[in-house]
């Protein structure tokens, strides 16, 4: 019985270095601009909790309501709040992309950190106050992703579906109205574009039509010309 105490703490100990430095590592992904999915924050959104209720499942403890309660809904607020601040943007191709908060990963993996090393050392009423933190961090967590999940719904709901060429398949961006790779007509052209001061920086301006296309572009997406 003795053995099996030490190697549960020991795993216990582990854990705390292995969790730190898997968040580390997801802090470090989400400081730059990373396309937004539904499916991620779904996951996200379900992970918290059920990571919560297996964990202290875990412990075997329990925390009061009375301080349970009121640190979920003031995590909720706060994630709402980190939620409604994240940048998300709608790219050309349809999709949302966004630089989401880190707070709420630095303040989980605190509360976790602590609520580890107190459960090797200390009593279960000390654990079970350190638990109650957890309570905040999940429920930041679960704000956070679920207002996302709502504003990445307003995003796509606003938005046109996105084209796509019916020859080679390939996703065209909004306004496009000639596929890049094949040059298939998307959609019937626009009048005549004026190219801008500084469409060299941005791609080949098209001979026809004057229309600033991007880099790597093979067809004009305005009126089909082939570029190059």
């Amino acid at each position: 019985m003795d053995i099996v105490n030490l190697i549960f703490r020991i795993i216990g100990i582990l854990s705390i270095p292995l969790t730190l430095v898997a968040i580390a590592l997801m802090i470090r992904s989400l400081r730059h601009e990373q396309q937004v999915t539904a499916r991620s924050l779904i996951i996200q959104l379900a992970t918290s909790p059920v990571f919560l209720a297996v964990y202290a499942w875990l412990l075997g403890v329990s925390v009061s309501l009375r301080i349970a309660v009121p640190m979920l809904i003031v995590g909720l607020a706060v994630g709402v709040v980190w939620g409604h601040t994240t940048k998300l943007r709608l790219t050309r191709r349809g999709r949302v992309a966004g630089r989401r908060s880190i707070w709420y990963l630095a303040i989980w993996a605190l509360t976790f950190t602590v609520t580890q090393g107190l459960a090797l050392w200390a009593s279960s009423e000390v654990v079970a106050h350190a638990l109650s933190t957890m309570y905040f961090s999940t429920g930041a967590a679960a704000g956070m992703n679920g207002y996302l999940l709502f504003r990445h719904w307003r995003l796509l709901s606003g938005a046109p579906a996105p084209l796509r060429c019916p020859a080679c398949g390939a996703v065209g961006g909004r306004g496009q109205k000639f596929c890049v790779r094949c040059g298939t007509a998307l959609a019937p052209p626009l009048a005549p574009a004026p190219a801008p001061a500084n469409a060299s920086a941005a791609g080949a301006a098209c001979p026809g039509c004057g229309y600033a296309n991007q880099p790597d572009t093979n067809f004009c997406i305005n009126c089909g010309r082939q570029l190059g």
